[in-house]
């Protein structure tokens, strides 16, 4: 089993958290480190490859004590599910999120009203997932949203939203266990929240390096809401989460979002000892 010194999973992992006590809250790292009984896999061109860079994790306690989880890497097209049991983590089987090519059945389109500054077509490579959330049923995972950080181009596969249909034990809720991404939908509607959503929307599509340029880092979901949590911009030095109707983001069909309207709120983001602003929400 190889030991993890440098990952410590003070992650929200059965706490009941959400996104409104959240803010109150300050987590300190685990102090016990964690081990793996096998690499975790799905990182970059090649599938198979251990993974290094994970990017967002989430997970269901059941009655057994051992929790049931849903990671995701940085690069690649997959998900992976993994069981916790005190210390040991163990990988469990992988899952496509997308293809290798646009899936007809996505629900709505991909955001048209802008480009990334780089202005070659747009391509359709890895998800980029950014982050996982769990609201009973699903498993959800997001990609980042934002322009390519080193060219500024427009990767289409990182503006998807995706969720995974699973049962009690965290197991995708499928008739055929051979065929586990039958429980996956994708939805292309979170850009077009963002894009509309006030104070931040002029940040979407925008370079990451050169112009403060939007991009997610995280997200929750609660009840009906969902809430993703930006890494970037920061305005004024204030931070960001965007929030969305989940009915209307996975609505059958192709159509724009008709849900409620999509709201930004901040929260001071400045470094402890310097001038703060109270936390805002404003509507888009």
């Amino acid at each position: 089993m190889r030991p993890v010194h440098c990952i410590y999973l003070a992650l929200f992992l059965g706490s009941g958290l959400t996104a409104a006590s959240a803010k109150d809250t300050i987590l300190e790292p685990e102090g016990k480190p964690y081990s793996f009984k096998e690499d975790l896999r799905g990182s970059g061109k090649k599938d198979d490859a251990a993974a290094y860079d994970v990017s967002g994790i989430a997970c269901i306690p059941r009655a057994s004590g051992k929790r049931r989880c849903l990671v995701v890497n940085d690069e690649g097209r997959k998900a992976q599910f993994l069981t916790i049991d005190d210390r040991s983590i163990e990988p469990k089987k992988s899952i496509d999120l997308i293809g290798k090519a646009p899936d007809p059945a996505t629900r709505g389109t991909v955001f048209a009203g802008k480009q990334c500054p780089d202005k070659s077509p747009a391509k359709f490579k890895e998800f980029d997932g950014e982050g996982v959330a769990y609201a009973k049923p699903y498993f959800y995972v997001v990609g980042s949203h934002g322009c390519g950080r080193r060219k500024d181009t427009l990767n289409t596969s990182a503006m998807i939203l995706a969720r995974i249909r699973v049962d009690d034990e965290g197991k995708p809720d499928v008739e055929d266990d051979e065929r586990p991404e039958a429980a996956v939908e994708t939805t292309y509607r979170l850009g077009e929240v963002l894009a509309g959503a006030d104070r931040v929307g002029a940040s979407f599509l925008e370079s990451l390096s050169e112009a403060n340029g939007l991009n997610i880092e995280g997200i929750a979901v609660v009840k009906d809401r969902l809430y993703a949590g930006l890494r970037a911009p920061t305005i004024e030095g204030d931070a960001f989460l965007v929030e969305a109707d989940v009915d209307a983001l996975f609505a059958d069909g192709h159509g724009p979002y008709q849900g409620k309207r999509a709201r930004s709120r901040s929260r001071s983001a400045r470094m402890p000892g310097s001038a703060t602003s109270p936390p805002s929400t404003t509507g888009a």
